[in-house]
């Protein structure tokens, strides 16, 4: 319909049209046709979806993202920038660094669809501050790496009910508190590293029901109690990190002695 309504203003203008009117109805009608075609360009952009735009605001203010340490946009994309009304912000079409999309088609390339966060990946970007909330807005993320950063606070329990999660990496920040027993929730975990942190307390038994986990990486934190014999249920684990901290029990020996490397 847009460009039916261009293409009829394109029509020939009448005889008695001559001189410095016609001119400005040739300009008028160039106008209209090129905002006409600028707006079925934009509509037919990938837009990201509205409650994950919303999310990483959230996450940006409350970590004080205008002072992380943004990278090169040449090679890593543009920074964050929240200028705009939330509505026109658009960071997997735009490629905002640490972020990396794709639509049900699988690439975003446009023709109007919705594009959702795959991998969020911002590690050594000096970022300071709580754990982000709201994380499980994100319906489709798959990795979430925030390594080498300040991060403070525990995991929030909406975090082990995102069974789309196949990667976490939280190594050397300043997170603490116990790791939940709902863990178990994540039955697509492959890699789960939290290693240089304050967790404590002791490995939750529902660990053993991640088959597909294959590192599982959590030295120098400060947890305790029995290494639950049901890690061996772990058939695809290749790395087990546990020094430094406080675990003791005949599971340890048998668990290393099958697993770590």
């Amino acid at each position: 319909m847009l460009y039916f309504a261009a293409l009829l203003l394109l029509l020939p203008l009448p005889l008695a049209v001559k001189g410095r009117c016609a001119a400005v109805m040739s300009a008028t009608v160039f106008v209209i046709f090129s905002s006409l075609l600028a707006f079925h360009i934009i509509c037919g952009e990938a837009a990201t979806a509205l409650p994950e735009v919303q999310f990483l605001q959230s996450f940006f203010v409350a970590n004080n993202g205008a002072h992380w340490q943004w990278k090169s946009e040449s090679m890593y994309g543009p920074p964050w920038n929240f200028s705009q009304a939330i509505d026109l912000i658009n960071p997997c079409g735009d490629g905002w660094q640490g972020l990396i999309c794709s639509a049900e088609s699988g690439v975003c390339l446009g023709m109007g669809e919705t594009c959702h966060i795959r991998e969020i990946n911002l590690n050594l970007y000096e970022i300071r501050g709580p754990f982000p909330a709201g994380l499980e807005s994100l319906s489709q993320l798959t990795k979430i790496n925030f390594e080498v950063n300040s991060i403070t606070g525990t995991l929030p329990e909406a975090l082990f009910t995102m069974d789309t999660l196949q990667v976490i990496q939280l190594g050397d920040n300043h997170m603490e508190g116990p790791i939940s027993s709902n863990i178990g929730q994540l039955t697509n975990l492959e890699v789960f590293n939290f290693e240089l942190n304050w967790f404590s307390q002791s490995l939750p038994v529902e660990i053993g029901n991640i088959i597909p986990l294959n590192s599982l990486i959590l030295h120098d934190n400060i947890m305790t109690g029995v290494v639950p014999a049901e890690l061996g249920n772990c058939v695809n684990l290749l790395r087990l990190d546990l020094e430094n901290n406080f675990f003791h029990g005949e599971a340890l020996v048998r668990v290393c002695t099958m697993k770590c490397v």
